[in-house]
């Protein structure tokens, strides 16, 4: 048997070929990450308007709401509208049965009547107890004539006690006359002011009470009516200028202005709310009383500025920032406002070019 002796190479030469391999791939690789990756994203700096803004989700809401009642209790035997009805000032709206109260009111002019005789007559005696009367003259007297009697005191107070008891007494009955009247009116009720009914306690046949019974938004003037979370809430002011979005005009601004903020807030689930009351500039038409709203109400604003997104501004103080150039150099800028999303920046050019990520 023949045998052929193999050359062996060293073990090193099979450990370098592989390190030599890997460091070619690892290089290859690395080239072709940089031929792939894209450049950073930049941004222009730009000449405009910075808003800084709240919002809060609310409701259209009547500027303000009548509640109207009857004077009296008693029984339904009319209503002649329905939640939604839009009504005039002056419009009979409900009735109940005024024969109860008819009779109070009756009542109570009898004893007006009655007064005002007891005080006649009292006035009556009194003018008689105070005429003087003459005392007759005995026949053949030679001697002066008597003087006429005339009332003695104590009749006098008598007299004027009387008067006073009746003047009192018909003051009292006429006060009565004019409560019994006005129940007797309320048995009927109309709409103090134009608007819209938001409201209806019952229908005919009911018996009612003095309670509130019909509800009227006063429509001449809409708001929207938002809650802002406290955070929010503190920067806000009457006067502030906002604009409206309405769930059925999606797309669509409309300009409105704060008119009210309320000082105390309203605590949900351990957030503290205020409740902010905010009037169209100019009210679309078929505005709806409870429809959903957005409102943003602009609390600074800086015109005719240089801008740039925030997330092209690092910041670095109350009114300092960086930006970082395409070519990854740092250069420091003023910063202003931080608005809505872009910030108010100075000390470099307009349509200067930077990278979107200042990070």
């Amino acid at each position: 048997m023949t045998f052929r002796a193999q050359k062996r190479r060293p073990l090193w030469y099979g450990a370098a070929a592989v390190v030599v391999a890997g460091a070619a791939a690892v290089v290859v690789a690395l080239n072709a990450g940089d031929a792939g990756s894209a450049p950073p994203a930049t941004v222009q700096v730009k000449r405009g308007s910075v808003t800084s803004s709240v919002a809060a989700a609310g409701t259209v809401q009547p500027v303000s709401t009548r509640q109207i009642a009857f004077s009296t209790a008693g029984t339904l035997t009319s209503v002649t509208v329905k939640a939604g009805d839009a009504v005039t000032a002056g419009q009979v709206l409900a009735t109940i049965d005024p024969a109860d109260a008819k009779e109070a009111a009756d009542q109570a002019q009898d004893s007006v009547n009655a007064a005002e005789q007891t005080l006649d007559e009292a006035r009556a005696a009194a003018a008689a107890a105070a005429s003087p009367t003459p005392a007759p003259q005995p026949t053949g007297s030679a001697g002066p004539a008597p003087r006429p009697s005339t009332q003695q005191p104590s009749q006098g107070r008598v007299q004027t006690d009387a008067i006073y008891t009746a003047e009192v007494a018909l003051t009292k009955a006429e006060q009565n006359l004019f409560k019994a009247k006005q129940l007797l009116l309320g048995t009927t009720i109309s709409a103090p002011v134009a608007g819209k009914v938001l409201r209806v306690g019952g229908k005919p046949g009911d018996t009612v009470s003095t309670a509130a019974f019909i509800d009227i938004g006063v429509v001449e003037k809409m708001m929207v009516k938002a809650d802002f979370a406290e955070a929010d809430a503190v920067t806000l002011a009457a006067g502030h200028h906002a604009t409206v979005q309405l769930a059925n005009k999606k797309g669509t601004d409309f300009a409105a202005t704060v008119d009210q903020v309320a000082v105390q807030g309203t605590i949900t689930n351990r957030l503290v709310r205020y409740t902010v009351l905010l009037s169209f500039d100019a009210p679309p038409a078929d505005l709806l009383i409870g429809q959903s709203a957005t409102a943003q109400v602009i609390i600074a604003r800086a015109d005719d500025v240089l801008y740039l997104p925030q997330s092209a501004v690092k910041i670095t103080g109350t009114t300092s920032g960086q930006v970082k150039l395409p070519d990854g150099t740092l250069r420091e800028v003023g910063v202003g406002l931080r608005g809505d999303g872009s910030a108010e920046i100075n000390g470099i050019a307009e349509d200067t070019v930077v990278r979107l990520n200042a990070r």
